[in-house]
């Protein structure tokens, strides 16, 4: 098998059929505190690692991906809603999330800007596949939602 055709699988990767996630144990909640999870690059560092998948997706030792240290961290710790900042290939990202994190230890995964199209109705399912996502402008950065536009050129 090439090194390419390694790569552009791990879009596809699932952990083992029937294989149960870690328990995690969530402590005791914090009101009005929030997490953020900036999970939108492009992790062009990662070469062909992350051409097909982005990479908080990119498997880790064959039970979990990347994001998921993250997301276990904020559901120990109490806290109540992680929102996600997601762009480079987000779908997979986003259904991962509400499949295998919203509600669990009591954490509701809000979705961003997708959060009032897919609505708290029963996301465990994942997204519906017949609802793309919107487009959006490239990315300048994790700062590039705060950055005026007249000024972007500077950063580029």
């Amino acid at each position: 098998m090439t090194t390419n055709k390694v790569f552009s699988d791990l879009g596809a990767w699932r952990p083992r059929e029937g294989a149960p996630m870690a328990p995690v144990e969530a402590a005791a909640p914090i009101p009005d505190v929030r997490a953020a999870l900036l999970a939108g690059g492009l992790g062009e560092r990662m070469g062909k690692v992350t051409d097909a998948v982005c990479k908080p997706m990119v498997p880790y030792a064959g039970a979990c991906r990347l994001v998921d240290f993250s997301v276990a961290n904020t559901v120990r710790s109490g806290v109540p809603e992680l929102v996600v900042m997601s762009q480079h290939l987000e779908r997979d990202l986003l259904d991962h999330l509400i499949r295998q994190w919203d509600g669990r230890g009591g954490m509701h995964v809000h979705l961003g800007p997708y959060e009032r199209i897919f609505g708290p109705a029963d996301r465990h399912g994942g997204l519906p596949a017949d609802v793309a996502l919107p487009a959006r402008p490239p990315e300048h950065g994790t700062g590039g939602c705060s950055i005026d536009q007249r000024r972007v050129a500077v950063y580029r």
